[in-house]
């Protein structure tokens, strides 16, 4: 693959997931993820190529550069992404503390 318009089109068709989910799990918009597609776009931005990679499974490098490994050796679910934005304050925190908690970070340690 050659472009990054390939390499996200890939993506899509292999993974099956629509625009729209591509763009959730990315945090754009799924114009933003058509136009990767459409080839308008030459360079993805560091925020959005790396939540497409643990989105996805797949390299942030090779997403980028068409180089390196295909697939990241971390294992995702693109179902458990999500994008905590639109969430309150104490909601964020509730998370992000049972996240902490729950892998032995806890703020008592």
């Amino acid at each position: 693959m050659k472009t990054l318009a390939e390499r996200i089109q890939l993506i899509k068709d292999e993974t099956g997931l629509s625009l729209e989910r591509l763009g959730e799990i990315s945090g754009v918009s799924a114009q933003a993820v058509q136009q990767w597609i459409s080839g308008h776009t030459k360079n993805i931005r560091f925020d959005p190529l790396f939540r497409l990679s643990r989105g996805t499974g797949y390299s942030a490098e090779w997403i980028a550069t068409g180089e390196g490994p295909i697939k990241s050796q971390e294992k995702t679910d693109p179902a458990l992404i999500i994008d905590m934005k639109d969430f309150s304050v104490k909601r964020r925190e509730f998370l992000s503390s049972a996240v902490k908690a729950s892998v032995g970070l806890d703020s008592e340690n």
